[in-house]
């Protein structure tokens, strides 16, 4: 049976992008993982902040035509399942409340909480793997 993980954006950019010798090993064992077939699930705004990231590495002359199509191709590869939640503003409002984690952004609170009660570890920062709770 294929391992799975939650995959946070920061995690996949460091793939392609410059990072710390520390983000950047992590991040190439999440990558050798998913090149194993461990399952990657992403939330929507993942595909959205991806795009945008690497749009913007791109223009900025940082990321080579030839490494953004790489990347791409990369990205196709790795058995990647996004899932898409829809929440009330009750809904938001009882799990950013109910969190013993304070994310900076409530929306990033709010997407691991939802993962702790139902999926599978969440990895995402410097070698961070939040598991899930019962």
């Amino acid at each position: 049976m294929a391992i799975e993980l939650v995959l946070d954006a920061s995690v996949s950019l460091a793939w392609f992008l410059k990072e710390t010798p520390e983000r950047a090993a992590y991040a190439a064992t999440v990558s050798a993982a998913a090149a194993d077939g461990a399952i990657l699930h992403v939330p929507v705004p993942w595909g959205i902040e991806m795009g945008h990231v690497l749009l913007r590495e791109h223009r900025r002359k940082v990321l080579k035509r030839a490494k953004l199509q790489q990347a791409f191709e990369d990205l196709d590869s790795f058995d990647i399942r996004v899932h898409l939640e829809l929440f009330t503003p009750r809904r938001v409002v009882d799990l950013a409340s109910a969190t013993t984690y304070k994310a900076t952004m409530p929306c990033t609170s709010t997407w691991r909480d939802l993962w702790a009660s139902r999926w599978p570890p969440w990895t995402t920062g410097i070698g961070r793997r939040h598991e899930r709770t019962t």
